[in-house]
């Protein structure tokens, strides 16, 4: 694929033909998943393609229902949530009334259809459904985490703060060749493969839940939803790179600033993960038999080492999938999470499952071209 064939498809792709320059925006999202398998990232934010069952999220001849993982949406739905209450914050300096708030969580939950969970194709998400009891449960759960930080001694500086193809957030560049013309002969065009470097830009793009000031330092919020809290909570997200991406980001955004001359500007190093458990523990974590809590809080701090070396992976990563599209690589194929991506078996291992020279005809009878993971979402469209 040549670049201008690449910038007209993509939107995260765009092209300048002068001084032959492309530049790519993505999200740690789209990073990981071509991380934890490229064949997977190759059809689902190349191609596009998606089951047609669970591109509808509509019933299957059987009655049940197939849809995103269950932490997925309802991770979504607790982003929502939080987002809400903390806006109050925000424009008010107090938290919402907490019988408005609840009503529209509510709402929220009937317009993501959540309980359509309890008939999912999907054991494992039923189960999940079912431990937190429906809307009830998840009412007592916000309520709760009303009563835990509506007291909270921090400044609320923004929320849902997007980043990324405004070119806040460079990671470095690299040299890739690339098919840079063409001709025609008959219907078809005829690419030349030249000797023609094209210089690759790329920006990290995103969305950061929440950025606090607590007296100490500026950071962002990153809420977390486990299942259940099993002692280890605060180990799960350090290393991660999507909350090393948002202290990367804050810091890159806060120079700015200081760079105009607001010399008042703090530097960001850390931030924190708050753990939401989507379940009460039922474990007891001493002898008293009490269960344990149900929000945690863990600060995550990095160096400028760190924050170098996960540039530095990213670049490695922006890399691999600009050679997937310029210069025709086999994506690696990931086999080990054929059977268990994200507690179920793949989506595409309807296809890898048969001969390849099969592919395409499982594509078309199972697949349909499907919504696409669009990073513009997270840009400050306003």
């Amino acid at each position: 694929m040549t670049p201008e064939q690449a910038a007209q498809k993509y939107y995260w792709c765009k092209y300048d033909a002068p001084s032959n320059t492309i530049e790519l925006y993505l999200d740690n999202f789209m990073l990981s998943s071509s991380r934890i398998c490229e064949s997977m990232f190759y059809l689902e934010h190349l191609l596009h393609i998606k089951p047609k069952y669970s591109l509808a999220l509509g019933p299957t001849p059987e009655g049940k229902f197939i849809r995103k993982p269950w932490f997925f949406d309802f991770g979504e739905y607790i982003h929502w949530c939080l987002e809400v209450f903390y806006n109050h914050f925000k424009l008010h300096k107090t938290p919402p009334v907490v019988a408005e708030w609840i009503e529209q969580c509510r709402k929220h939950w009937l317009v993501m259809k959540m309980d359509e969970y309890a008939k999912s194709i999907i054991e494992a998400d039923v189960k999940k459904h079912e431990e937190v009891n429906g809307w009830e449960g998840v009412a007592g759960l916000l309520i709760q985490y009303y009563a835990f930080y509506m007291d909270m001694r921090l400044r609320v500086i923004d929320t849902e703060i997007t980043f990324g193809h405004n070119k806040e957030v460079y990671l470095g560049e690299f040299q890739i060749p690339c098919v840079t013309n063409r001709e025609i002969r008959g219907n078809q065009f005829v690419f030349h493969q030249i000797d023609m470097w094209s210089t690759v830009k790329c920006y990290l793009t995103g969305r950061i839940d929440l950025l606090v000031d607590n007296g100490y330092k500026i950071g962002p919020v990153d809420h977390k939803t486990t299942h259940s809290f099993d002692g280890y909570e605060h180990e799960d997200f350090n290393p991660h790179d999507g909350m090393t991406g948002y202290i990367l980001a804050i810091q890159d955004i806060l120079k700015k600033y200081r760079d105009q001359g607001l010399t008042n500007i703090p530097d960001c190093h850390g931030g924190w993960i708050q753990h939401i458990s989507a379940k009460t523990p039922s474990q007891p974590r001493d002898k008293s038999k009490k269960p344990g809590p149900r929000f945690k809080t863990t600060p995550v701090d990095k160096s400028d080492q760190q924050l170098q070396d996960y540039k530095d992976r990213q670049l490695s990563t922006f890399k691999r999938i600009a050679e997937l599209l310029f210069n025709d690589k086999t994506p690696e194929w990931n086999t080990s999470a054929c059977n268990y991506m994200f507690f179920r078996k793949c989506q595409y291992k309807t296809i890898h499952e048969q001969p390849s020279d099969q592919w395409n005809k499982i594509i078309e009878q199972h697949y349909t071209i499907g919504e696409i993971w669009d990073t513009r979402d997270h840009t400050n469209k306003k």
